[in-house]
């Protein structure tokens, strides 16, 4: 796999300051950065110039930036701009201050309180997206957000689709993170809201036990482990309704 290099010190179209790296994903590289013209910080996303190659994939990237930006939730890390600079195709975002939900979970499992509350905050917002019609189809740990004082939003709706009318079917676009991975997104069908249902229940599962249901090295063994496996039983500790809800979110149907 090609490295995309690191771009810390440069500003993009003279506005958009690169102060240093803050995470990175399939798809891109996130900077912590600076708008110079509205001088507020903010978190620049710089697409890997091997994704910009394609023509139409530029395009339908613009498409869905633009569609994201109308999706307005205190819950859903919000975006400010898209542009195409020398550098590359970027979007802009506000800046959360805090941890993500993986380097929380790097210290072990959540108290069952703790675990609810966040698992209940992404739900709100993934509720207002979904009555917007976009399914993020990418939720996992590392995209969860966790600000200063306990807030919750949801970050990286990259792969996210309208609901309806561009569902991607076929297996060699099956996307998002195997560990969370919904059966239907396993067999590279259409996505709806409930694909994002499961891979809270997956989130929540970890967060209560310390580890996701399935946890196989292969993505291949990953997707028939949820296509076809049980996860293995809660600790008994949690209390029996967060039990009930965490095993109705990771149905199979």
């Amino acid at each position: 796999m090609p490295q995309a290099p690191d771009l810390s010190g440069c500003a993009l179209d003279g506005r958009y300051e690169l102060h240093a790296v803050i995470g990175e994903g399939t798809f891109g590289r996130v900077y912590r950065g600076r708008d110079r013209r509205l001088a507020r910080p903010v978190a620049v996303k710089l697409i890997k110039p091997w994704w910009t190659e394609d023509p139409d994939w530029v395009q339908s990237f613009e498409r869905e930036a633009q569609m994201l930006a109308r999706v307005s939730d205190p819950g859903i890390v919000q975006i400010f701009d898209v542009g195409h600079a020398e550098q590359g195709l970027y979007y802009v975002s506000e800046l959360v201050d805090g941890e993500n939900l993986a380097t929380r979970l790097r210290r072990g499992p959540c108290a069952p309180w703790y675990a609810a509350g966040v698992a209940e905050q992404v739900c709100r917002a993934l509720a207002r997206a979904h009555d917007q019609r976009v399914v993020h189809r990418d939720i996992k740990p590392a995209n969860i957000l966790i600000a200063q004082g306990g807030r919750v939003k949801i970050g990286d709706f990259g792969i996210a689709r309208l609901a309806e009318g561009s569902t991607d079917g076929g297996a060699a676009t099956i996307v998002g993170t195997p560990r969370y991975m919904a059966p239907e997104q396993a067999r590279g069908r259409p996505t709806t809201p409930a694909t994002d249902v499961y891979s809270v229940g997956v989130v929540l599962y970890e967060m209560l036990s310390g580890q996701p249901p399935f946890t196989d090295p292969s993505p291949i063994e990953l997707a028939l482990r949820h296509l076809q496996d049980d996860p293995a039983a809660l600790p008994s500790s949690t209390p029996g309704p967060l039990a009930e809800i965490t095993a109705q979110a990771l149905a199979k149907q």
